[in-house]
């Protein structure tokens, strides 16, 4: 079956290994199309095929746009990804109004009020299967949106193991700090309380959180030093050359700093987490270092004092770190799994199979 992946906005090379080549991490969804032989579509590319009416029309709300460039387009595929769920719930209902016969499958990273509402209001019908990879939304899907069980799949969130790697043998650092980035639901204040009880330097990356303006500030203990935006090639320098990375976060019902703890856990990093509801499988399945109580700082400060003291310990839990995201997720292992629901669903043309690779 034909394969859409759909996307907000931008241009994406198809080529896993260009971006290999550039030192940037692969998308999942690059991978995706890869392995599935599919397209990526976005509201770039629709407007660049529809012309400057379509832009013009949809240019404050691009992720409408994409889904209508999607539905529009709706006869040359039998399978459509949406990257998000806010453009599977544009795409669904035009979808069915146009009568499409395809599979619609949309990730769901977090269910809010406005949006169980909508499914309430819209149904399920529209959408063959809906991912997660966050166990809280699993059952935000299940029981307030009305979605049946068999419908939604849990996966573990994707991560390009072959760019976020640890160091080298033969590579040495001497980078004697500990490191924290992200900004999605970051907990930034107990982090910079616990910073105040420590001797020991931290590097905060939290572009869009503070900003430059807050070096030398009352507010920032002298210990903590603010980055700005750096390139990936800089951030994977960053993980590696830590002693431990830290990810403060909110309590909060959806995976924030999923991604941020799986690449340095990649990174064969040791990793100090606050205890998050949304990570809860993942904490459950895997320690990656120390899980300290939301609004703690000093517990954050305990776990960070008592782990740089095990320098051995911490190699230990980085390996093993490595090792669970590489089993659990890797790019590849995330493509195996969308692969297998795809192959549930029935042929749509006559005399066709699922283009689907086998990957692990």
């Amino acid at each position: 079956m034909r394969t859409r992946i759909l996307v907000g906005e931008g241009r994406f090379q198809p080529d896993p290994d260009w971006y290999r080549e550039q030192r940037q991490p692969c998308p999942e969804f690059v991978f995706l199309a890869h392995t599935m032989q599919g397209s990526i579509a976005s509201f770039t590319t629709a407007a660049a095929q529809r012309g400057r009416w379509f832009r013009y029309l949809f240019r404050h709300w691009p992720l409408l746009g994409s889904a209508i460039g999607a539905v529009l387009d709706s006869n040359r595929f039998e399978i459509l990804y949406c990257v998000s769920e806010d453009l599977g719930m544009f795409a669904a209902p035009l979808l069915r109004l146009r009568r499409w016969r395809g599979q619609l499958i949309t990730v769901v990273h977090g269910i809010g009020a406005n949006k169980r509402l909508w499914f309430r209001i819209f149904g399920h019908k529209g959408m063959a299967a809906l991912i997660t990879n966050s166990e809280p939304q699993v059952q935000t899907l299940i029981r307030e949106c009305g979605i049946p069980a068999e419908k939604v799949h849990y996966f573990p969130y994707w991560l390009d193991t072959d760019f976020f790697t640890p160091s080298p043998p033969s590579e040495v650092h001497n980078g004697r700090f500990v490191f924290a980035c992200g900004r999605e639901n970051r907990d930034y204040a107990t982090l910079l309380a616990a910073a105040r009880q420590l001797d020991v330097p931290f590097t905060i990356l939290a572009h869009g959180y503070f900003g430059d303006h807050v070096n030398g500030s009352d507010d920032v203990p002298s210990n903590v030093a603010f980055r700005p935006r750096v390139p990936y090639s800089e951030l994977i320098s960053l993980y590696r050359a830590a002693q431990l990375i830290v990810v403060p976060l909110n309590d909060v019902s959806y995976a924030a700093g999923l991604t941020g703890m799986l690449e340095a856990m990649a990174s064969g990093k040791c990793v100090v987490v606050t205890k998050s509801h949304g990570l809860r499988s993942y904490l459950d399945a895997r320690n990656p270092g120390a899980i300290v109580p939301p609004r703690d700082p000093g517990a954050m400060a305990r776990a960070v004092a008592d782990l740089l003291q095990s320098p051995e310990r911490m190699r230990e839990i980085g390996a093993r770190n490595r090792e669970w995201v590489e089993r659990h997720a890797a790019l590849p292992v995330y493509a195996q799994h969308v692969a297998n629901v795809v192959k549930t669903f029935p042929v749509i043309r006559k005399g066709t199979d699922p283009v689907v690779s086998e990957v692990v």
